[in-house]
């Protein structure tokens, strides 16, 4: 577990867990029935201004790995988004360090140059896992 329990958003075996913030928003079904967390990090767990950090992490605990879910909902800015990323997978790595890390992006419009920018691809590159949408994503663990 990344965090203590009592951090967590959501019920233990939630079945959706929604990420929600300024329209836009991640939804995770949990149809394996795996133990699930949903930690609110910028506001929630990070609640200082020292440094970015992204919106949510969710934990899905599998029987062979744990996913973790780190997602930044935001309005246009990409390379923002992954700035903040980055800098929350950084702070939490020792916690992360035995987790499949899926960076999910949810962004009310993102621009052609920076989805064919260079520190796209390089992220890209890094979490291969990576999901950029507009407004809604949802997806099945």
């Amino acid at each position: 577990m990344i965090f203590d329990s009592k951090y967590s958003a959501c019920e233990s075996k939630q079945k959706i867990v929604v990420s929600r913030e300024n329209g836009n928003e991640h939804i995770l079904y949990n149809k394996s029935g795996c133990n699930i967390y949903q930690y609110h990090i910028d506001g929630g767990i990070v609640r200082d201004s020292h440094g970015e950090r992204c919106d949510f992490m969710v934990e899905a605990e599998l029987a062979s790995v744990v996913n973790v879910y780190v997602i930044e909902l935001k309005g246009s800015d990409l390379n923002k988004a992954i700035s903040q990323i980055l800098k929350t997978i950084d702070a939490y790595k020792g916690q992360l360090n035995r987790c499949q890390i899926l960076p999910r992006v949810i962004i009310h419009k993102a621009t052609t140059h920076d989805i064919h920018g260079k520190k796209y691809r390089d992220f890209k590159k890094a979490y291969p896992g990576t999901v950029v949408k507009v407004r809604q994503y949802s997806e099945t663990v």
